[in-house]
């Protein structure tokens, strides 16, 4: 197929291509008609069949028009002129992304609407400048449009009536401004074809009838995400292709989603429980593990309300499928004869790390009491670590050291450890004297567990692995194993949990494990990797066999929060070389011209309260969204500060979520008509129209130490970051940012001012 030398494509075929959700994003097949426009090799073949838009081939261009469009003296057009114009140097879901933007860029300026502030039209210019790409991969590419082709005095020709606009340049460069003057010709040549009459006759008769069928409009009614596909009968009709790829994988291989938050990574786990349940009746068993009690039971109502909705699932395929957290599934394999409810630290296995954590504050605050008397005996940076860090930062970093190394890997044994190697962002420990002093404040947490009569997770998840090792388990693994197990928020889950769920199935010799992942998301384990997945879960012999599919169609999220996330996730990037950037390929599947800027507010609190400005902020985003209270959360990253929040508000008409992704708060805030406060660390998996992020200033996210020793600086920058991107990623249409001006701004929003992507006040 020959490169034609221009695209032309009116309004009215514009407005269809931004609307056909099939043309967002790679994740559907369909967007190749996307590619075909950038690489200029669009022909009668390159239709889509649910698309209303037409294609004139000329001789040396194609022209688009709407399916039902007909001869107009006036019209409106823009034309991609690959005379002047080259997307060979992107990739090819970064030309669908800049393709789409710079269509809807043109929707917004021949409709006189306001553009977002990656659209920019210089004063006193005739240039409109698009920065497509949000992340470091691409952010300084631009796309320049002329919007007055025929006015600049070199090019007077005859005047065609309507706004055309000309894509003439694509660079990473900035170029010469407003003193460029880009050739029309070429234009001149589609815009004569364009407003002949003849076009729309006898032209159109041999364009295939498959490029003219209705158009599937996205609006706020087919949107996919998880709320909308909740009760429809066949919700897997409405996936996009690489959705549908991962339902439709083959089971019995392992299968790996990738996503950043909201491109429906859990609803194609729940479809895709439902289907392999009803393709394999009788006795087969599926195994749905999650992190914790409150998203067992979100994961138990989209199950069941799909199941109830559908014409061909039954009460027994909802049956067959065994919702478990990880805790629950340890306790399953032991068996209440070998460990009953009391000897756990918790139930709920999130709860029951939160536990692990004070329990080892209370260690912690009593080393640092006695730190002098280890002065000379640890290296110089553990010990003012340990002498100045603040107890909660040590505590994190100890509870990996304590269950990954020391028992994960070294089995508890003293000696062991001291041998072991020191891991990536780990303890500063030198020295065989570090590992000992360390080993010590072990042995202190291990006496209070046993003291009290509990085991902690890390306990639990290592006696199941050595029952499932056993002759017994075996023996007994054909009967008492899972045919199918699933796993969602597999990030949540630490490596010796991780390492249980290969054996937990029926036959070795297969590894019918699907799950869903976004390491951007595991709060808290900075030594996550997503290319090691399957080395955590012990399958390195079935790497050839795993499917990955990765979700890049943003669902959820605006185009300006899905830019401000970006920032915030590819700067982290930028810092640790295992932080993942999910969004670094992302695109946002958006109709909604309008996008609301995220506002980033320092206020001096001298004489105010944040809380009170907190809410001031909510009622207001509520009032300009025009939503209920329940669509806006104030989330907040200090534990401190959200145990004041909640005595501030008990008389107020709020809602406090307390566990992570519990669905039953939502509904209670609705019935209220109650805002929602929650920690960061609560709000993974949830939904809102809007967010208030509350307490983001310096010192505060990431949290600063007076004396921080470089390992612990770096912890909590990682985990900093982690928790922005799940609050951000929340809201679906609006962010607001409130920190005390006194402090100064955050470290982890300086990029994304210095690029635009908030809008900061200071008052």
């Amino acid at each position: 197929m020959n490169k034609v030398d221009f695209v032309t494509i009116s309004e009215e075929a514009c407005k269809h291509i931004i609307q056909s959700r099939k043309l967002q994003s790679l994740d559907f097949k369909d967007s190749k008609f996307i590619l075909d426009i950038a690489e200029g090799l669009v022909s009668g073949e390159s239709g889509v069949s649910d698309l209303d838009v037409k294609i004139f081939i000329d001789n040396k261009g194609v022209i688009l028009f709407g399916g039902k469009e007909v001869y107009s003296s006036i019209k409106n057009t823009i034309t991609f002129d690959f005379s002047q114009l080259d997307y060979s140097s992107i990739k090819d879901n970064m030309k669908v992304t800049v393709i789409q933007k710079t269509l809807r860029f043109c929707i917004k300026y021949w409709g006189k609407l306001g553009h977002n502030s990656s659209e920019i039209i210089p004063l006193d210019s005739t240039k409109g400048v698009i920065f497509p790409f949000s992340n470091s991969n691409g952010g300084q590419y631009r796309q320049v449009i002329e919007l007055q082709p025929f006015q600049l005095k070199e090019n007077k020709q005859r005047k065609f009536k309507g706004n055309h606009l000309l894509a003439y340049k694509f660079s990473d460069s900035p170029g010469a401004g407003n003193k460029e003057i880009p050739k029309v010709n070429v234009l001149s040549k589609a815009l004569d074809t364009v407003f002949t009459v003849e076009t729309y006759k006898e032209q159109f008769e041999n364009v295939k009838q498959d490029n003219c069928r209705s158009s599937i409009v996205l609006d706020e009614d087919n949107i996919i995400n998880t709320t909308n596909l909740l009760g429809q009968k066949n919700p897997e009709n409405q996936l996009s292709d690489n959705q549908l790829e991962f339902f439709n994988s083959d089971w019995k291989h392992p299968s790996r989603i990738k996503g950043a938050a909201g491109t429906g990574k859990t609803i194609c786990l729940v479809l895709k429980a439902l289907k392999v349940s009803y393709e394999n009746q009788g006795a087969f068993k599926v195994l749905f593990i999650v992190p914790s009690i409150s998203i067992r039971n979100t994961v138990e109502y989209f199950l069941k309300v799909n199941c109830d909705a559908s014409d061909i699932y039954d009460e027994d395929t909802f049956n067959r499928i065994n919702v478990r957290t990880i805790h629950q599934v340890c306790i399953d394999i032991l068996g209440e004869c070998h460990v009953n409810d009391t000897e756990l630290l918790h139930e709920d296995s999130y709860e029951a790390k939160q536990q692990q954590l004070l329990y080892i504050m209370e260690i912690v605050e009593s080393f640092k009491g006695k730190i002098n008397s280890y002065k000379g005996y640890i290296n110089d940076e553990l010990y003012s670590l340990m002498l100045n860090e603040d107890s909660l930062a040590l505590s994190e970093i100890l509870i990996h050291e304590f269950g990954i190394a020391i028992k994960g890997r070294c089995f508890g044994e003293k000696e062991e450890y001291i041998k072991d190697e020191v891991l990536a962002y780990s303890l500063p420990t030198k020295t065989e004297n570090d590992r000992y002093f360390i080993y010590d404040i072990y042995q202190q947490y291990q006496k209070q567990l046993d003291d009290l009569g509990v085991f902690d997770p890390d306990d639990i998840a290592l006696e199941s692995a050595g029952r499932l090792i056993s002759p017994f388990w075996r023996r007994r693994r054909q009967s008492d194993g899972y045919n199918f197990i699933l796993v969602d928020e597999l990030h949540l889950l630490n490596f010796n949990e991780l390492s249980l769920i290969h054996y937990l199935t029926k036959d070795s010799t297969i590894a019918p494990i699907s799950f869903a992942v976004d390491a951007t998301q595991a709060i808290g384990d900075i030594a996550w990797k997503n290319e090691s997945i399957l080395s955590y879960l012990k399958l390195n012999e079935f790497q050839e066999e795993e499917e990955t599919t990765d979700l890049t169609a943003m669902f959820r999220c605006s185009e300006s929060i899905t830019k401000l996330a970006s920032l915030i996730t590819s700067s982290g990037a930028g810092l640790f070389t295992n932080f993942e950037d999910p969004l670094r390929i992302s695109s946002d599947v958006q109709t909604d011209l309008e996008s609301h800027t995220p506002l980033y507010v320092l206020k001096d609190l001298t004489n105010d309260c944040i809380h009170s400005i907190a809410m001031e902020l909510a009622e207001k985003t509520r009032t300009e969204l025009n939503c209920l209270k329940h669509k806006v959360v104030l989330i907040y990253f200090d534990r401190i500060l959200f145990e004041e929040a909640k005595e501030a508000f008990k008389n107020k008409s709020v809602s406090c979520l307390l566990e992570r992704g519990d669905i039953s708060v939502l509904e209670k805030a609705k019935n209220n008509n109650d805002f929602i406060i929650a920690m960061a660390d609560y709000v993974g998996g949830l939904e809102f129209e809007a967010v208030v992020l509350v307490g983001v200033d310096k010192g505060r996210l990431p949290v600063e130490g007076a004396h921080s020793s470089r390992a612990n600086e770096i912890f909590q920058s990682y985990t900093a970051h982690n928790k922005i991107y799940v609050a951000i990623t929340r809201a679906t249409k609006m962010v607001k940012i409130l920190g005390d001006k006194r402090r100064g701004c955050s470290p982890l929003l300086v990029y994304a001012d210095e690029q635009k992507a908030l809008k900061k006040i200071e008052s």
